[in-house]
């Protein structure tokens, strides 16, 4: 019986193993060539994000913030969605089955929550739209003449890029999604501070006060007087006229409390966020149950550290003893950043006794600029893929007399490595 099995199913097989690869290679394939569509499209309809990761040929212009351009890369997201759906799972790798679910998660929490983020998150003290100028500006490449054009167009189009993102605030106004009082006040403070530095100081003009040495001396004058002009023409006047904006229009509007439950909807679309930024199907009521176990867990953690010294008081008397002790503070900026790469080298060589794939660890440390470092936490950027930009461990150094050591290695640990630079470097590599 096993004969006869074997002879009428092997030329069976043999015949469906000839046509099921060139059925399951060009699924394979055309996947394929979908997912570089796709990638390709999103650079184009977002080159702030292919700036980050190192693809310059947007390097001229920011997002089309209109109305008709939400609306078209809205369009884009849901004609992916549509074409993704469309793929069989047959004859596809477990790896390019797991890249069908990523993408399917992502496309719909991106359309899910893209009316909350436009209209709501556009304006924040983190990484609201005024500071991605900055951020954006910063990772861009300074090494031609053309790198240089990149950025004075950037620049001249900071205008056009400001009124889209007040048209959205306006929105969000009519629609009753508006920050609090407390967030407007610390972008309002943001900008005064930007606006107090000359094109001598601020940042968006740091690249055409160190040129390299490839560009002609008449070049590098010609294009600082155009990066000079365009600062103090077009920049400073636009950054007013968003001052103004948000000090009288918006801020008559904010809503009463910091809560997003305080606003119409607003249930609704903090469940939306949480879906969002904890890709879980979680509630927020069972988000905010977990995060209070994990505080008794870890309070009692603390404690027993705080025991294992000697300490027999409470944690909160524990944390007042740290906190009066000078030792446990830093006396300078320099202190504090001497401090964390010193932390980062000596976990460094710890990798790979951890971790199997290390990624490029192109990165450094430095202090979160003085016009956004009174509100912005110590954040981590990755390097470019391809290494032409390296990552930063932006360090929180406002006030250091005030700023806890015994926080810093852990800081650390979790935004530079093992934490979020070589988290999001090995996701790229």
């Amino acid at each position: 019986m096993r004969r006869f099995i074997r002879f009428i199913l092997v030329p069976l097989l043999v015949a469906l193993a000839w046509a099921a690869p060139a059925r399951a290679q060009s699924n394979a394939d055309d996947l394929h060539k979908f997912f570089t569509d796709y990638f390709e499209e999103h650079l184009r309809d977002s080159p702030e994000d292919a700036t980050n990761i190192g693809r310059h040929e947007y390097d001229s212009r920011w997002t089309d913030w209109s109305k008709a351009g939400r609306d078209l890369r809205r369009s884009h997201l849901e004609e992916r969605l549509k074409k993704l759906d469309a793929f069989s799972p047959e004859g596809l790798s477990d790896e390019d089955r797991l890249s069908i679910r990523l993408l399917r998660y992502d496309l719909q929490q991106r359309l899910a929550a893209g009316d909350v983020e436009a209209h709501l998150l556009r304006l924040g003290q983190v990484f609201g739209f005024h500071n991605a100028v900055y951020l954006v500006v910063d990772r861009m490449p300074a090494r031609t003449v053309h790198d240089y054009e990149n950025i004075l167009a950037r620049l001249r189009a900071v205008p056009t890029y400001v009124d889209q993102n007040i048209g959205i605030l306006d929105e969000g106004v009519a629609e009753g999604l508006t920050q609090p009082k407390g967030i407007v006040d610390l972008v309002l403070a943001q900008i005064a501070s930007q606006l107090a530095q000359g094109s001598a100081e601020s940042g968006l003009l740091a690249a055409f006060r160190k040129f390299p040495s490839n560009i002609p001396a008449e070049e590098k004058t010609k294009l600082l007087n155009e990066a000079t002009a365009t600062y103090e023409k077009q920049f400073l006047p636009t950054w007013r006229k968003l001052q103004t904006y948000l000090t009288t229009s918006y801020s008559a509007h904010v809503r009463p409390e910091a809560g997003l439950g305080t606003i119409k909807g607003g249930q609704e679309d903090y469940a939306i966020l949480v879906r969002r930024y904890t890709t879980t199907n979680m509630t927020p009521a069972a988000i905010h149950s977990l995060g209070e176990q994990e505080l008794v867990r870890l309070e009692a953690a603390m404690l027993a550290i705080a025991r294992e010294t000697g300490f027999a008081g409470t944690l909160s008397e524990f944390d007042a003893k740290l906190a009066a002790d000078p030792a446990q503070h830093f006396t300078s900026q320099e202190e504090m950043l001497v401090y964390c790469r010193n932390a980062a080298k000596i976990i460094e060589p710890n990798l790979p006794v951890l971790f199997k794939h290390i990624p490029l660890l192109l990165y450094g440390v430095r202090p979160i600029p003085a016009d956004r470092e009174a509100s912005t936490p110590t954040n981590a950027q990755a390097p470019s893929p391809d290494g032409s930009a390296p990552g930063w461990f932006n360090l929180n150094t406002y006030e250091p007399a005030k700023q806890a050591r015994s926080n810093k290695q852990s800081l650390v640990l979790h935004e530079a490595v093992p934490g979020h630079i070589f988290q999001i470097s090995l996701a790229r590599a």
